[in-house]
């Protein structure tokens, strides 16, 4: 494993290099120095960058000796913590955390007695530090660390079940563990990073004779591709995307996604091809990177896959910062603000006409239905107003709104109190009095009405003023065929001439004939002296 360590804006290589623990610092020049960590070193190492850019580092050399290393700039010092005694236990697998400027130290102790596992803790940075374990019976043959600010995260599978990713949680108030993934599929190898306080985790299975390569946060997982020989697999966030890459049969490649792992690219390869390495990375100050394990290439300067050629935060020492590409990227969010601002601003007129039709949609569904909107009447009726269409003595329907239950309540009024009381006939009525063509506007009031319909205010078509006779009452006609209307007491009755006087018929016959003598043709004999 190598280590990659940010600080002061140089890049510092940790490493073995066969026996011996060294440190690579490459500045703006390249390759600057390299420095001896320790001699004699075994496979178990870490280092870690704190806030002040010193590099802690704690390895075990070939005697079991656990000692403490710490380098800034060239000073380096070391410390003795403890050592394994005639073998009784193996101490491996060696995790530092910086967290609130405390550095934590993570390691298993395997006790060849009882053949058991212990996950054991220690704080470096107290005057005396103290071991403290964490899980006894510990059957994982690995794990990982990640922290936030307010927990620190311990990863691992367990050799009962490999189906499952367990996640341990240590806080200041309480350890709980609880599996993190669980697959149907044995889980061959994985890797996480800690996004947004989200654990994103990129693992392998196998399906079918086929090596999948699946995604995975929370209860979301997407299948990103099927590998042929899988090595390592690497997670970052950058430029608000996520990146995966994952070297393939010697080669390669990458893996995109711009809405934050709902969907992913197909695999590409990368530009960065030969020579490459897998590193943990670490930084002394808080960067807009979110990555644990990344892909470089190194000579006489570090390259950092998918960052050397989008490096807008300037981590490579050797490369300026990309002003151009970060332009472009502002450009971008802009164009994109503006746009998001526009299609929300159609949202909300296109949500406010929604609204206003399901209110009007829901007030046709009511029971009561004001005049207003009733259908359209027929074409001669259209221009005509709500008091011509009702009559002189109809009662427009009132609402009223009750404030007991905060709904609306409808009281109808529906008073006719008709003016005029004479009866007419039917064909008189239904042509003289509707007019021809007339519709009758219906009103679902809630309560059947009881006038058949109401009159007009001017009169029936074709009478101008009350005075005026009926247009089927002709001068010329002495008698009616049909049976008379009954006789109105009222005189001031505004249609009191739509009906007329019981007479005698000798009385009848002497005004037909007074009024019709001019147009007489029958022969006249004089008059008998």
């Amino acid at each position: 494993m190598v280590f990659l360590c940010e600080s002061e804006n140089l890049l510092t290589k940790i490493e073995k290099v066969k026996q011996n623990l060294i440190a690579q610092v490459f500045g703006v020049t390249g390759i600057s120095k390299t420095i001896t960590l320790i001699t004699n070193c075994s496979d178990d190492f870490c280092s870690i960058t704190d806030d002040s850019g010193t590099i802690h580092t704690m390895a075990k050399n070939l005697k079991g000796q656990m000692i403490y290393i710490t380098c800034k700039n060239t000073n380096v010092k070391r410390t003795l913590l403890f050592e394994e005694l005639d073998g009784q236990f193996i101490f491996s697998n060696f995790h530092l955390i910086y967290l609130n400027k405390i550095l934590y130290f993570f390691y298993t102790a395997y006790e060849q007695a009882t053949e058991t596992k212990t996950l054991l803790q220690q704080i470096i940075t107290l005057q005396q530090p103290s071991v403290e374990s964490i899980v006894t019976n510990f059957t994982a043959n690995e794990f990982s660390c990640l922290a936030t600010a307010e927990a620190i995260f311990i990863l691992f599978q367990s050799e009962e079940n490999s189906h499952e990713i367990q996640c341990l949680t240590l806080t200041a108030n309480e350890i709980k563990l609880e599996p993190i993934i669980s697959s149907d599929l044995p889980i061959l190898e994985y890797t996480a990073t800690l996004i947004n306080k989200d654990i994103h985790i990129v693992y392998l299975q196998n399906m079918y004779g086929q090596n999948q390569l699946i995604y995975s946060v929370g209860d979301h997982a997407v299948a990103l591709a099927t590998a042929l020989r899988l090595e390592n697999v690497t997670l970052l966030k950058y430029l608000d995307c996520l990146w995966i890459n994952f070297l393939d049969n010697g080669i390669l490649y990458t893996v995109l996604s711009v809405d934050n792992g709902q969907s992913f690219s197909s695999p590409a390869k990368s530009s960065i091809q030969g020579n490459l390495f897998l590193a943990r990375i670490t930084f002394q100050s808080d960067l807009p990177l979110d990555v644990n394990n990344i892909f470089f290439q190194v000579g006489t300067s570090v390259r950092m896959a998918v960052i050397s050629h989008l490096d807008t935060i300037g981590i490579h020492p050797d490369l300026p910062e990309n002003v151009e590409l970060e332009m472009f990227m502002e450009g971008m969010m802009v164009k994109n603000q503006q746009q998001n601002a526009v299609l929300n601003q159609q949202i909300q007129i296109l949500t406010q006409q929604l609204e206003q039709y399901q209110k009007l949609a829901k007030q046709s569904k009511s029971p009561a239905v004001s005049s207003q909107q009733m259908a359209p009447m027929s074409a001669p009726y259209q221009q005509l107003s709500t008091q011509q269409m009702q009559g002189p003595g109809f009662v427009t329907p009132q609402y009223q709104q009750s404030s007991a239950n905060n709904q609306t309540q409808y009281q109808t009024q529906t008073k006719y109190q008709p003016q005029y009381q004479q009866q007419y006939p039917p064909q008189y009525q239904q042509e003289h009095i509707q007019g021809p063509g007339f519709i009758n506007p219906q009103f679902n009031l809630g309560a059947p009405l009881n006038h058949k319909s109401a009159p007009f205010v001017n009169g029936p078509q074709g009478i101008s003023s009350p005075n005026q006779a009926p247009p089927s009452m002709l001068k010329s006609a002495p008698f009616v065929l049909e049976e008379d209307p009954p006789y109105s007491q009222n005189d001031s009755d505004s249609l009191y001439n739509y009906s007329y006087k019981k007479s005698s018929p000798i009385q009848e016959a002497t005004e037909a004939f007074m009024q019709n003598m001019t147009t007489f043709d029958a022969p006249m004999a004089p008059p008998v002296i």
